[in-house]
Order: structure tokens, then sequence, then C-alpha cells
């Protein structure tokens, strides 16, 4: 038997104890008043049972509330999982937004982004690159496409990889107008990148030669 039905019981032989002390037990016995002790036990009956029904859909929503914050409370931080850790790796490591920005320019201009191209943008050595771009066509930022006639090959941005581009714009404000603030040196190539300086296609397509 349940915590309810133990309860319930109890409450039920108490009630029926104050009725028989308020008929009188001879009363009962005569049968004047049987039928009427009978309706009123019925009646009080139906009280308790609603009465105790309402004090236990009461009790279970407690305690599952109880439950669920003491779940909650068990809880550790999993930093693993957590999106800002998730954006970090996906996007903001050392080279991403310069490589998405980089075939984003070259989109916008109307012409594909070669793997060589990477390097008149980029002071980045052969192996970084091919590390960051295939990380970036696993998560389904990039396409990579090899032409049959002559084996080059060209990235494309997504339309998936290209809802990152207002993240980037946003962070590359942010940062050029803190920067300015803080009177901090700003690469000049960036800024004819991002259009804060006037381009100057000479410098913006000649290749680095420092690799790091």
């Amino acid at each position: 038997m349940g915590n309810f039905e133990k309860q319930f019981s109890v409450f039920l032989v108490h009630e029926v104890f104050l009725l028989i002390m308020s008929y009188g037990i001879m009363s009962i016995i005569d049968g004047r008043y049987l039928l009427s002790f009978v309706l009123e036990i019925m009646g009080r009956e139906s009280s308790a049972m609603f009465k105790y029904s309402r004090f236990s859909h009461q009790f279970e929503i407690e305690r599952g509330y109880q439950s669920m914050q003491q779940e909650m409370q068990n809880q550790e931080f999993n930093i693993k999982q957590d999106p800002y850790n998730y954006m970090l790796r996906v996007l903001f490591n050392r080279w991403k937004p310069y490589i998405i920005r980089a075939i984003s320019f070259d989109q916008d201009a109307g012409r594909p982004t070669y793997y060589s191209a990477f390097f008149k943008q980029l002071p980045i050595t052969q192996k970084v690159l091919s590390q960051n771009l295939k990380e970036l066509e696993q998560d389904g930022l990039i396409e990579r496409h090899v032409l049959p006639e002559n084996l080059r090959v060209e990235y494309h941005l997504t339309e998936y990889g290209s809802t990152l581009l207002p993240i980037l714009d946003a962070v590359y404000d942010w940062g050029w107008h803190d920067m300015k603030k803080k009177d901090i040196p700003i690469d000049p190539l960036g800024e004819m990148w991002h259009g804060y300086r006037e381009q100057d296609a000479s410098r913006m397509h000649q290749p680095f030669k420092n690799k790091q």
C-alpha cells in the first residue's frame, strides 16, 4: 500500500468513528438512521478522496520539481559541449577567419580562389594552410573543386559558410575601432581588404615573403 492509500485509510476510519459517535451506536443498530448514516459515509468518502487526490497531485509536482533541481545541481559545466568552445574550434583559430575572408573577397570580385592565391594574401605555410582548408571543408564551410582540364584546385564558400561573414565583419569592426581608440597600430593591408583604407592592388596581390 502506498503512502497516499495509507493516509486515506486513516482519514476514512477517523471519519467513520466521528459519525458513529455523532449518530450513536444504538441509533445505527436500530435501523432508523441507517440509510442516513450510509449516505453520509459515502459523501465523506468522496470528499476525502477529492481532498487527498489534490494533495497527492501537488505532492508529485513538488517532488518532481525538487528532483529536477537536484539533477541540475549535480551537473558539472562541460566546456567541450559549450557553443563558445565549438566556435573557437570551427572558426576562431589563428588562420580560419583569414581563409574564409580571402575566399569571400575573391567571390565578391567574381573570381575563383585557387590554392596558390592564399599565399598572396596570407603569411601562412603550406602545411598549416592544407590542414585548415581540410577542417573548413569537413565542417561544411567551404567546397573544394578540382578542375579536370588542368587539375587546379579552387575553393568556394558554401551557403552555410557565407553565414559567418557578418560575424567576421562585426569582430573586425569592433577590433578596428578599439585599436584606433587605444592608438594601437593597425595592419594597412587588412584595412585595404576590409574597406578601411584605399585599396592598392599591387600590394594586395603581392605574395608574402616571410611565411609563419
